[in-house]
């Protein structure tokens, strides 16, 4: 081939890349498509399930003038206007609106970037920029706490005061006449006898017993109860023994007797619950006290009394799974994982607070009870908590005024039993959880000078003097 041939050859070729190519790489062709001022913006259009505590932002494509954006030229909207503190930082080209106050739930949100915004050059914007995004939907779980059984007050603002959760039923409790009672807020059936399977430790006795009520249940002796009709008992794990404990009253085991129990004795039950640190089948396990309600972790080698529990839980107040997944021996927690399935993930976390998926409680997600304006935080008494989550209220925090300090059985659902130091989900996000205790809304009822504490170590549950100190975790909100 000649040479003056392979030139026109590659000419011909070349004219043929440009004129047949993308017409996006065609340099030639103007770009009509106007170029919009904003390049990304958080949450993005039309997003969901967005935080109810966000910051608003929008990414300039050019420097803007500073002075220009401002709290009239970025909007926050539902229907009327929400406040909120609106900033730019020229390094990065974003915008920020901080709203004053917790967004509404499951609402459709539009924010606006409107002509008054100019860019370095003094040249406004063409037109209004706006977007929409819809926040969470609160108590996406169906789960209800149950309330204490506390109605004694003793300040305002406790438990008693507020009385926060499902009311029970009357009567709570059913007698099946067979030596069983159903429990009629948590679905939960109960051997009528808290005596007959007496006592005995948790890595032998106490399975032991649980397999001869399932196989042979009259060489047991318990009352009424001499029939097979049920193979299924099982040993109950915390958060269902707990579930019997009577806030309100001096005594739980004198209360359930009265209410159709019998032989409920004033001391430690065994649960099928390990402490999340025993090492295979030695080590702590859970237990209730009968007599007060402390909640604490013992010896499996020691002597505790036996319960039996069958059934799955339901409304009004199902109990939840106590979060344990290591077994140490067939038939217990971690074996069963029995109780009402969390969601996962756990939590919904925005910048200040967080929703509990599982319970629709929101709580600061800043667990070291921080200090808002006059409302000094940090260690106090159970009186000066109270004081707290008034000022908390009184200033209209986050823009709300039903903060409340949670009762025992609202901070008793924190807890993750696989876990210690924090005792919480793994996937929990909170920030600066103290290692100590943290005081509840719910007096201890056979010493009134003294209220429940629950330690966010391990989660035992205690009472403590209410002029000695512990924390505070403010809550509100719920199923």
């Amino acid at each position: 081939m000649k040479k003056s041939m392979l030139y026109t050859l590659i000419a011909g070729l070349t004219l043929f890349a440009v004129t047949c190519g993308d017409d996006g790489d065609d340099m030639t062709k103007p770009d009509d498509t106007p170029q919009l001022p904003v390049v990304s913006t958080y949450p993005s259009t039309n997003a969901t399930d967005v935080e109810i505590d966000p910051v608003v932002t929008a990414t300039f494509r050019e420097d803007m003038d500073s002075s220009s954006i401002n709290d009239t030229t970025f909007t926050l909207r539902n229907s009327p206007l929400v406040s909120g503190t609106v900033t730019y930082d020229k390094s990065t080209r974003i915008a920020s609106f901080t709203p004053d106050s917790l967004l509404l739930y499951g609402t459709t949100y539009t924010a606006t970037i409107t002509t008054g915004a100019k860019n370095s050059s003094g040249t406004p914007l063409a037109s209004d920029f706006s977007w929409n995004f819809a926040t969470i939907i609160a108590g996406l779980g169906d789960l209800y706490l149950p309330r204490t059984g506390q109605t004694s007050t003793y300040s305002t603002g406790d438990d008693g005061d507020l009385e926060v959760g499902v009311a029970w039923p009357t009567p709570r409790f059913i007698d099946n006449m067979d030596g069983t009672i159903t429990d009629e807020l948590t679905g939960l059936m109960w051997l009528k006898d808290g005596e007959c399977l007496e006592y005995g430790i948790w890595q032998g006795q106490a399975y032991q017993a649980i397999d001869s009520l399932n196989l042979n249940p009259w060489s047991l002796g318990c009352q009424d109860y001499t029939t097979q009709s049920y193979q299924d008992w099982r040993l109950p794990n915390i958060n269902e023994l707990e579930s019997l404990v009577h806030a309100g009253q001096h005594n739980t085991s004198t209360w359930l007797n009265a209410v159709g129990f019998t032989g409920v004795q004033a001391a430690y039950y065994w649960s099928s619950t390990s402490h999340a640190d025993a090492p295979g089948s030695t080590g702590n396990a859970w237990c209730v006290n009968m007599w007060n309600g402390p909640v604490d972790p013992l010896e499996k080698g020691y002597y505790r009394r036996l319960w039996a529990v069958r059934g799955e839980t339901f409304q009004p107040a199902p109990v939840w799974a106590t979060g344990q997944v290591t077994s140490q021996r067939p038939g217990d927690d971690g074996d069963l994982q029995e109780g009402y399935e969390w969601p996962r993930p756990r939590f919904f976390f925005g910048n200040v607070v967080s929703t509990d998926l599982l319970t629709g409680l929101v709580w600061l997600r800043d667990a070291s009870t921080p200090t808002y304006g006059t409302c000094t935080g940090g260690l106090m008494s159970w009186y000066e908590a109270l004081d707290y989550i008034a000022c908390l209220n009184s200033n209209v925090v986050l823009g709300v005024s039903d903060w409340r300090l949670p009762n025992r059985k609202e901070l008793f659902s924190l807890i993750d039993r696989e876990q210690r130091n924090p005792c919480l989900p793994s996937d929990h996000y909170f920030e600066d959880v103290e290692l100590g205790y943290y005081w509840t809304s719910t007096t201890y009822a056979y010493q009134s000078s003294r209220a429940w504490i629950i330690d966010m170590r391990d989660g035992d549950v205690g009472p403590r003097d209410k002029t000695g100190n512990a924390w505070v975790w403010p809550v509100r909100g719920g199923n």
